[in-house]
């Protein structure tokens, strides 16, 4: 027997209803089961804008930091980086972050736009730990957010490791001008550093690691490294430079039940000439107000440790906007 359209969107309409009805019933456990989620993004997770692309692991791990890379073993980072028009990578593994040894390892939840990533938290040494990548849109830059939240009820102090190590490999310099001082020599006075490659004309991307703003912020590196991961094949190359990265270490006190961030920034260019022009502006806060701190809420801005932000109070409606 045929049935009528109106009908059977009627039957349909009270049967969803019926099935509503009971699940709420049951309670929200059997709610949250029927529904179908949207299962979260799985690795390798690729996000872009400005000009570059960024591409993170979870199987990116080393037993201890300054050790030799083991591969597939877990461990978050960011695998390769590429600028547009440069088919080689900047990067081989890099944001790797360390609480007092441990390494950080991603773990649900994880949220991936087009230019986002979105990790945590996770429970990594005793603290909460979550992280937020950002492409940004207006130059090929990444910038990250390490957000260190304290659940106990006593303080904790951790010692904070963040290491890049770059794909120039056994031929990476730091050159003339490429630090925050202005010489070729990574201390702990400087806010960010520039790597390259003894190569001319150059092969891969230029890279400057931006891990600290200018002024007087709270919390400064307490050491830092050109030498981030051990290479048995570099160390029987007579012409290796001796560096192969980045590496900056902070140590950061995060009281009870309070949280304290970490922002840096990563960017890419073609040459060294290029790269200290752009990391200059780091330095004067050259256009902070309308992308480098987009889409970061106030209380993010205020728990931040490692640049002097209050003092740009007066830009936060028009960074929020």
């Amino acid at each position: 027997m045929k049935t009528s359209p109106l009908f059977r969107r009627s039957l349909r309409t009270t049967w969803l209803s019926l099935m509503l009805i009971i699940l709420l019933a049951l309670g929200p456990t059997a709610l949250h089961a029927h529904i179908q989620m949207v299962p979260p993004p799985s690795f390798p997770i690729t996000i872009s804008g400005g000009g570059a692309s960024w591409t993170f692991d979870n199987s990116i791990g080393i037993s201890t930091p300054l050790n030799q890379l083991e591969p597939g073993r877990p461990g978050f980072g960011l695998e390769t980086a590429f600028l547009s028009g440069n088919t080689n990578t900047a990067l081989n593994t890099a944001y790797t972050l360390w609480l007092d040894g441990q390494q950080f390892v991603a773990a649900e939840p994880v949220t991936a736009t087009a230019n986002s990533l979105t990790i945590g938290p996770v429970i990594t040494a005793g603290l909460s730990v979550q992280l937020q990548f950002q492409a940004l849109s207006d130059r090929p830059a990444l910038r990250a957010l390490i957000s260190l939240h304290n659940p106990g009820t006593t303080d904790v102090t951790r010692s904070i490791q963040i290491l890049n190590n770059v794909a120039s490999d056994n031929l990476t310099i730091i050159p003339d001008g490429g630090t925050s001082s202005g010489d070729a020599l990574l201390s702990i006075q400087d806010r960010w550093a520039i790597t390259s490659e003894d190569l001319q004309p150059l092969r891969n991307p230029v890279n400057v690691h931006v891990f600290a703003g200018p002024g007087s912020p709270h919390t400064l590196p307490a050491s830092v490294a050109t030498r981030v991961f051990l290479d048995p094949l570099d160390e029987l190359d007579p012409n290796s430079t001796g560096l192969n990265g980045v590496g900056v270490t902070f140590n950061l006190t995060v009281p009870a039940g309070a949280t304290r961030r970490l922002l840096l920034y990563h960017q890419l260019a073609s040459s060294n000439e290029t790269a200290r022009t752009e990391a200059a502006h780091y330095s004067t806060l050259w256009r902070k107000s309308e992308v480098l701190l987009s889409g970061l809420s106030t209380a993010e801005i205020s728990e931040v440790v490692n640049w002097d932000l209050p003092a740009y109070e007066m830009f936060l409606p028009l960074v929020q906007r």
